[in-house]
Order: structure tokens, then sequence, then C-alpha cells
């Protein structure tokens, strides 16, 4: 198994799901088209196995080994409480706060220029 990835063989076949970052996961069942969901339970994954073909009386024992093997860093978002703005977009504060600083004036030259 790599990082990120995980197979279980069901029923249906053999089913891997790929973990990513924001809760975000890929679900690839058989030879079908893998299922991109936003999964942040493990009885949401249950529901998106059912969706890809996998019985309900076994999608949820399924859910449950895929999501003890979920990776501890899927379910963060791209940036962590306290880190801010800046850190949301990827750009400096200083870069952030010239940005800021750009805006207000361009708005006080348009305000001056319409008076």
């Amino acid at each position: 198994m790599n990082k990120g990835t995980a197979t279980e063989l069901a029923s249906i076949g053999p089913i891997t799901i790929t973990y990513a970052f924001r809760s975000w996961v890929l679900v690839e069942a058989g030879r079908a088209e893998g299922v991109r969901r936003r999964v942040r339970s493990e009885d949401r994954l249950a529901s998106v196995l059912r969706e890809v073909g996998l019985p309900a009386n076994e999608a949820d024992s399924v859910a449950a080994r895929l999501w003890a093997a979920r990776p501890e860093d899927a379910g963060y978002p791209g940036v962590r409480s306290g880190e801010g703005l800046a850190a949301s977009i990827g750009v400096s504060r200083l870069r952030l706060f010239l940005l800021g600083v750009a805006a207000v004036v361009l708005f006080g030259l348009l305000l001056w220029l319409l008076s």
C-alpha cells in the first residue's frame, strides 16, 4: 500500500481509494471510472462505496477497513488554524500587505479623479 492509497478486495473486485487533502478521495472499483467525492466520515465513505456498486451489507465493513487505512493528514485543510489569509492563498504576508496598500491607493486615486 502506498501512502495515501488503500486497496480492499470486495465481492465486486478490488476497491482502491486514494486519499487527498481536504477530505477528497478517489474511489475506483473494477473497471468503472473512478468516483471523486469529499468524504469526512466512515459513514460517508460507506455511502460512496454503495454508489460504486458495493452491496449495502458489505459497504460498512469495507468502509471501516479503508477508513482505518486513511493517512492522518488526509482530512487536514490546506491551511491549519491560525495560519491566516496569507498562508491560505499562498502569498507572503509582505506581498499581501503591499497588495492591500496598492488597493487603498488605487481606490483613493479613483475617488479623487471622480470628484
